[in-house]
């Protein structure tokens, strides 16, 4: 079981810690009004890759209406 499962889910940690370090740079080199809002847009474009790279078509009117709400949300925050 390891021997499928270890390289992805070992790539995946080093991503996930990689991206961790990275948005902790970016708050400490930019102001958190700017960061916050371009962390969020990594849910945007992770949906929007589901929805075109994989065809996942389920609940597509409530992932449109979220990416709508976090959209917003970003630009909101931007300019408050």
């Amino acid at each position: 079981l390891l021997k499928f499962t270890g390289m992805p889910a070992i790539i995946t940690i080093t991503l996930a810690t990689a991206t961790y370090f990275l948005a902790l740079k970016a708050y400490q080199l930019a102001d958190a009004t700017l960061v916050y809002p371009l962390l969020q847009l990594g849910t945007v474009i992770a949906v929007l890759l589901s929805m075109f790279l994989f065809g996942e078509k389920e609940h597509r009117a409530q992932k449109v209406i979220g990416l709508i709400c976090v959209l917003i949300g970003a630009i909101v925050l931007k300019f408050a």
